[in-house]
């Protein structure tokens, strides 16, 4: 069985060899082709990453203030560079040279360190190494996902400054109890 083809003025008929080996090399081009994986990039509850978290109903805050990022069908053992940006869209953590080990990408974020950093819809994206997450969220990555962060989970004086702040009045009455007792003894 041949195909129909035009020639000049007359129709006439491929040989069927030649029409089967144009299906094959075009099942051999189809075949050969890759195939895309779909990449997919979650934010969860957990470091099990089993319960999917930071929705409206469930939004990440200060009893859970830490995204834990989870994805399938990265490039195998490539190293990506993750990038995190708050409710304004300005880039406040990243996560660099992550192995996507078997083609999972694992990822994490405390979101509770930046007191600058914006309420809201949060991202995290995911950039192929060498690239790097820029300055703003533009949704350029390889993978993105949001997720929501609400106020609560914001510390509104950062802890290291609450740190030396307890320090420094632990000092001074200390030294104020001593002055005292240096003065009721003379």
């Amino acid at each position: 069985m041949g195909v129909t083809w035009r020639r000049g003025q007359g129709w006439g008929r491929l040989p069927s060899s030649v029409t089967v080996l144009v299906l094959l090399a075009l099942l051999c081009i189809i075949w050969s082709a890759p195939v895309l994986a779909q990449i997919e990039w979650e934010s969860y509850q957990t470091v099990s990453r089993s319960t999917v978290w930071g929705t409206v109903a469930n939004p990440y805050s200060a009893t859970y203030n830490i995204a834990y990022m989870g994805g399938s069908g990265f490039v195998k053992n490539a190293n990506y560079n993750i990038g995190y940006y708050d409710g304004n869209g300005d880039l406040v953590a990243t996560d660099n040279g992550v192995k996507a080990a078997g083609g999972n990408l694992n990822s994490e974020c405390n979101l509770n360190t930046d007191p600058n950093a914006a309420a809201g819809t949060w991202h995290s994206s995911a950039y192929e190494d060498p690239a790097t997450p820029p300055a703003t969220y533009d949704g350029s990555g390889v993978a993105n996902d949001d997720f929501e962060l609400l106020a609560e989970a914001i510390p509104e004086f950062p802890t290291i400054l609450s740190a030396i702040a307890v320090i420094a009045l632990c000092c001074g009455v200390y030294f104020w109890m001593r002055r005292r007792m240096a003065h009721a003894k003379a």
